[in-house]
């Protein structure tokens, strides 16, 4: 897990951050994917596969609500992104969360996945305050 600091810290210099928000993120760091920085149920699978908001607040210790709340805030911010999954097995629609590699990035910072980049390539860190 790589943190970029420069822009990590310039949006905490912004006060960009609401405390429960970077609390959140650093809690989800052990589910990031390697190179997809898709928040996954098990990171040492080989095919591990995109985990639900209730999964996700079961397994940090949260409300689904806080859970939900917090991810459309952090949506809202540019910092994660949702993308429909069509994740077998379930009847509802199923959606993946990306972390914005911008700021934290599961591999190697100057490799960062070309799709992974096209999602987030919209948002330039110093235009989001």
């Amino acid at each position: 897990m790589q943190i970029n600091q420069l822009n990590l810290g310039y949006l905490m210099e912004k006060e960009y951050f609401k405390n429960e928000e970077m609390k959140f993120l650093f809690r989800v760091m052990p589910y990031i994917a390697f190179r997809s920085n898709c928040i996954v149920d098990d990171i040492t699978k080989k095919n591990a596969i995109p985990i639900t908001q209730a999964e996700l607040a079961k397994k940090i210790g949260s409300s689904q609500p806080t859970v939900n709340r917090l991810i459309k805030q952090l949506i809202d911010k540019g910092i994660i992104a949702k993308a429909e999954t069509g994740r077998e097995g379930v009847s509802a629609r199923s959606y993946a969360l990306f972390l914005n590699p911008n700021i934290i990035y599961s591999g190697d910072r100057d490799d960062v996945n070309e799709t992974l980049q096209m999602i987030f390539k919209k948002i330039n860190i110093k235009t989001l305050i």
